[in-house]
């Protein structure tokens, strides 16, 4: 047949550096029960990223996480796998995307709040962003945002810095590839809700990391048992060793 119109102009490629920024810029509720979380992907001077890597370097790989406040302090989150002792605070990302600027996303979760949630104390969302360059070498950026849903003035009290941890881990710490960078965004997950099923051990942020860094003087290592964590694909992380 005929050739037909041409289209318009596309995007052209955008210059932008290796380093990744997640800035969060609203959450809510939608009609039908779903959270919601509005964001920008840039790099470090601003410049906004594409997540599918088409117009800028680096396809993005996202998590999502929505907690709500415990009464005892701690986050729980409303998306979980296992059960049992074997239950597990855990991220989605099959939900939609709504493209609302270059760079700018909103995100519409693909569970749906329960009946008995309680809107009035303090929810967080969280986001971790995994972004893989065509060498095969990754950056990632995680960031997080409390809010209380009915619009009351609940607050969430923070007792993680991460500037402290920084005087140690110089350069910044990450876990799970890179995605997590930020200690708020960790304890969504690493809460008393959480058990590492391989070991029976609690991966809640305050006795976990409180047990790494100084495994070796565990009175449970000192009788013998090795202080571990197993991890993805059954990796063994020993911390009997750590003064």
């Amino acid at each position: 047949g005929e050739p037909g119109e041409d289209g318009e102009d596309g995007r052209s490629g955008l210059l932008a550096n290796s380093d990744t920024v997640v800035e969060i810029l609203g959450a809510g509720i939608d009609e039908a029960g779903h959270p919601t979380v509005s964001f920008m992907l840039k790099d470090s001077q601003d410049r906004p990223l594409d997540k599918d890597g088409w117009y800028t370097p680096g396809e993005f790989n996202l998590a999502f996480i929505f907690t709500w406040e415990h009464e005892s302090g701690e986050w729980r989150s409303y998306i979980t796998r296992g059960e049992g002792e074997a239950l597990q605070a855990t991220s989605e990302s099959g939900g939609e995307y709504t493209e609302v600027a270059f760079g700018e996303y909103l995100y519409t979760f693909e569970m749906t709040m329960p009946e008995d949630a309680d809107l009035s104390v303090p929810h967080r969302v969280a986001i971790g962003a995994r972004r893989t360059f065509e060498d095969g070498t990754r950056g990632g950026a995680s960031a997080w945002m409390d809010f209380t849903p009915d619009g009351g003035d609940a607050v969430h009290i923070n007792l993680i810095d991460d500037a402290t941890c920084n005087n140690c881990h110089v350069g910044g710490f990450s876990g799970h590839g890179g995605r997590w960078t930020d200690a708020g965004s960790c304890t969504t997950c690493h809460s008393m809700q959480t058990t590492d099923p391989e070991t029976g051990n609690t991966v809640a942020f305050g006795v976990m990391l409180h047990k790494i860094h100084t495994g070796a003087n565990l009175p449970s290592v000192q009788a013998g048992e090795p202080y571990q964590i197993i991890g993805y694909r059954n990796s063994v992380h020993d911390y009997s060793e750590v003064h």
